[in-house]
């Protein structure tokens, strides 16, 4: 039996539905992809960026070829040498190994050491101790500070008026010091202070051409310049402390020159805090006529009057004071 089959389509026909078939898929394929991207979770992403391709580039210096010819047409390649390009790093390593030996030979050579220091303007203070506060013996010239070594000797010596320290290649130092030239001594017991012209206390040291010395039982009284010192003054007199780098009390000091001017002939002047000034005779026995000098005549002739009565009475005296004409005394111990 023949079947009897469906009539064949023409090829447009067949052409159009092989496209609808394959846009039927297409659109099939997109809601499956549209549904599974509906249903993936979400990827949070904490880096900024994403996907950035890190390039390893190989550090190759160039290097130099060199061939050797053998003859006969055959040569043999040497091995490659490293093209070096010098920059100006490369110097700072001879630069630093030089400045170094330098600094090395500035300090150790003898050269660069001083032996030993000119000293000018020192009369009663040696140059031994002034090279022993100033240490500058075998020392570089490079490490010595003339500003620090003239305040150690100006702390170390009161005496001194002025202190100059130069400095002098290669290894050169000069010290130049300026002294007070001290007027007159005052004795306390068993110490003894300077006292300049100008009324500055400072310590004793060599010898000196003094005028006169002030013999007293107590230390030289102070100037002072304000009334809330009263306090730290007599303190200081109490607990014993040093007086050197001050100034002596400015009535005693003119009434004292004024003494010695008056009588030229006397060498020790006495002190005394109630009685003032006056001196000691040739019998040791000490005699105050005050710190003024303006009634001096009246002083001098009352003086003497006693001195004639006791003497008639034969009385040996060990003080007479007429510091106040109109209460003069005398002791005998």
């Amino acid at each position: 039996m023949r079947s009897i089959g469906l009539p064949d389509l023409p090829r447009s026909n067949r052409v159009r539905q092989r496209r609808s078939e394959e846009s039927r898929d297409k659109l099939k394929a997109y809601k499956n992809r549209k549904r599974l991207a509906t249903n993936t979770p979400g990827v949070t992403i904490r880096s900024d960026t994403i996907g950035i391709p890190v390039i390893k580039r190989t550090n190759n210096r160039l290097r130099k070829k060199y061939t050797l010819t053998l003859g006969n047409g055959v040569e043999m390649l040497l091995p490659a040498i490293p093209v070096i390009h010098l920059g100006w790093r490369v110097l700072s390593t001879p630069l630093f190994l030089l400045m170094g030996a330098l600094i090395y030979g500035m300090v150790t050579l003898p050269e660069f050491r001083v032996s030993e220091a000119v000293i000018s303007g020192a009369d009663r203070i040696s140059p031994v101790d002034i090279e022993s506060i100033s240490e500058v013996n075998d020392q570089p010239i490079f490490f010595i500070n003339p500003g620090a070594i003239e305040e150690q000797l100006a702390e170390a010596y009161p005496e001194l008026t002025g202190v100059s320290v130069e400095i002098d290649m290669p290894a050169q130092v000069a010290i130049h010091i300026e002294e007070k030239d001290p007027l007159f001594a005052w004795r306390n017991n068993e110490d003894v202070l300077w006292i300049d012209a100008f009324g500055s206390i400072f310590p004793p040291r060599g010898e000196a051409d003094l005028i006169f010395t002030i013999e007293s039982e107590e230390p030289p009284p102070l100037m002072i310049t304000h009334s809330d010192q009263i306090g730290s003054l007599v303190k200081e007199d109490r607990n014993g402390a040093s007086y050197i780098g001050k100034q002596i009390d400015a009535n005693i000091f003119e009434a004292a020159v004024k003494l010695k001017a008056a009588f030229p002939d006397v060498e020790t002047i006495a002190y005394n805090p109630r009685n003032g000034l006056g001196w000691i005779n040739e019998n040791g026995m000490k005699v105050f006529i005050g710190i003024s000098m303006d009634d001096i005549e009246a002083k001098l002739n009352m003086y003497s009057q006693i001195e004639a009565y006791l003497k008639n009475k034969g009385v040996q005296p060990s003080m007479i004071s007429v510091a106040h004409l109109h209460a003069p005394f005398y002791r005998t111990d």
